[in-house]
């Protein structure tokens, strides 16, 4: 196998799986979010297709809004590479933190090539914005932010680009970041299939790149949001030493953070499982 080869592998999750053969678990897996997203929209009360922008995917659904009004909010931001799945297959987080009193927000984006990807993160601004707006308008307790592999990179993404010009209280509202499975160093993506509708030079890869981007140091422990590096035994190789780098640069750098790998997890389950009101990951978000 050719360095190439290798790369392609690495990045191709489905192909680390230990449950089914590649194509096959992405088939079960799209299945899986199909009907737990349809069992979110049908049983628990929402708010669905609410513009923070002027594109067609630029939308977000909300779960819960039969809730107290100052419930704590969770918003999920879901994967694909930037470039496949939807808000409309993504609301199977939403059950387990219904039952526990969280509302739910399920983030929508263009996806690529439409766009690039530069593109997206100001979109994911943009609708962060317009739940921040939600937020206060409605006195929430508490704002939490997960995002699934593409969506992970976004989730701290925008984290990077946003935290700072937010006001203390705002600020102050965002407990917790989960970054599931995510991809924090772009540049190796370039020489794969993953870049054919990306369409990345190195340049921007890697300004697009969490390990790559400065950080500004937590030491005076200014900034309380607790970081979730998550990650699956199963995810390849190159999934889980990202999770590890990155969760070193976090924690050097004094922020709150704490990597999990959770067992017998590939790139799929570990976010089907945010169905289950007992998974690992949902009493992080319950008790934080």
């Amino acid at each position: 196998m050719n360095e190439i080869e290798e790369l392609e592998k690495q990045f191709s999750p489905s192909r680390w799986s230990k449950r089914f053969p590649a194509e096959e678990v992405i088939q079960k897996h799209v299945e899986f979010i199909t009907k737990a997203s349809d069992d979110a929209r049908k049983y628990i009360p929402c708010q669905l297709n609410i513009p923070y922008g002027s594109e067609d995917r630029e939308k977000i659904d909300i779960f819960g809004t039969d809730l107290p009004k100052d419930s704590p909010i969770f918003i999920y931001i879901h994967g694909g590479y930037w470039q496949e799945l939807s808000r409309e297959l993504s609301s199977y987080v939403v059950k387990p933190l219904y039952k526990n009193k969280f509302k739910v927000i399920v983030v929508g984006y263009t996806l690529c090539p439409q766009v690039t990807l530069n593109q997206i993160t100001e979109q994911i601004k943009r609708a962060f914005l317009k739940c921040i707006e939600y937020a206060k308008e409605n006195n929430s307790r508490s704002l939490s932010v997960g995002g699934h592999s593409a969506g992970a990179h976004l989730t701290i993404s925008l984290f990077h680009s946003l935290f700072d010009s937010l006001s203390l209280s705002e600020q102050q509202l965002l407990r917790g970041l989960y970054l599931i499975s995510g991809v924090y160093d772009l540049t190796p993506l370039v020489r794969t299939y993953v870049n054919d509708a990306l369409k990345l030079d190195d340049v921007m890869a890697k300004k697009l790149s969490p390990l790559h981007q400065t950080f500004r140091s937590n030491d005076g422990k200014l900034c309380k949001v607790s970081f979730y590096i998550i990650v699956g035994e199963n995810d390849s190789p190159k999934f889980q030493e990202q999770s590890r780098l990155f969760y070193e640069k976090l924690k050097n750098l004094d922020y709150t953070s704490k990597l999990i790998i959770i067992k017998s997890a590939d790139h799929f389950n570990i976010v089907e499982r945010l169905n289950e009101n007992e998974y690992e990951i949902i009493k992080f978000i319950v008790d934080k």
